[in-house]
């Protein structure tokens, strides 16, 4: 994986010095049931849009052409390796598609993906964010029975992780290169991850998020 642009770690310590009180509210728990013989294994989360998916309103030229109860027909690229990605995952973690894209959106997509349920186990939608003006943070840790040291979230905008920095894998975004292999990346790393007992220690090592975010200058203050 590559590091994040210096604009999204400058706009993330933006948002930590003026986050708004509202990001920190106690929330409802999600109860999602960990699905037989994943019990004792790590949980995946993973974003949507520009991390394994990217849609546009003209489906001319794109991979799939969909259509969207709210939105009528879309085209969606599929980034490289996404259906690697999710066959390797569903048989070593327990996988949630945590979007903050409408439900009728991104189940008509995550259905194309997994159209037999088999790879993505949950799907948690925009309703389950904290919204934040023009920002959704995925608060993980409401997600009820999971220990944050077995949670890993991907996700292209690091705003999205900003309250369990230490469980976030930032990817880049991706909108249409077929020569992307930032999901192939992804497989390496989350095969290290299986046997680690905290994945916040690694995480944490390896992207160093804290310190590039503790270190961004902010201006216009």
């Amino acid at each position: 994986m590559t590091k994040p642009a210096n604009t999204l770690i400058t706009e993330a310590a933006m948002f930590i010095k003026y986050m708004p009180k509202a990001v920190c509210k106690v929330e409802e728990a999600i109860h999602l049931n960990k699905p037989p013989g994943y019990e004792n294994k790590k949980t995946l989360i993973l974003d949507l849009d520009e991390t394994l998916i990217h849609a546009e309103d003209n489906p001319t030229n794109c991979h799939v052409c969909l259509k969207i109860p709210i939105k009528g027909q879309i085209g969606v690229n599929l980034r490289p390796y996404c259906f690697d990605l999710l066959k390797f995952a569903s048989k070593e973690f327990e996988v949630i598609i945590f979007t903050a894209s409408q439900k009728q959106y991104a189940d008509a997509i995550i259905d194309h993906l997994d159209p037999s349920h088999h790879f993505v186990h949950h799907r948690l939608y925009r309703e389950h964010c904290t919204a934040n003006h023009e920002h959704y943070v995925k608060n993980i840790e409401r997600i009820a029975n999971r220990n944050l040291k077995d949670i890993i979230i991907v996700d292209n905008s690091i705003i999205s992780f900003l309250l369990q920095l230490d469980n976030g894998v930032p990817i880049s975004t991706w909108y249409s290169n077929i020569n992307d292999f930032q999901l192939k990346l992804l497989i390496d790393y989350l095969k290290l991850m299986i046997p680690v007992n905290d994945i916040r220690v690694v995480n944490r090592h390896t992207f160093q998020l804290q310190k590039l975010i503790a270190t961004a200058k902010i201006t216009n203050e």
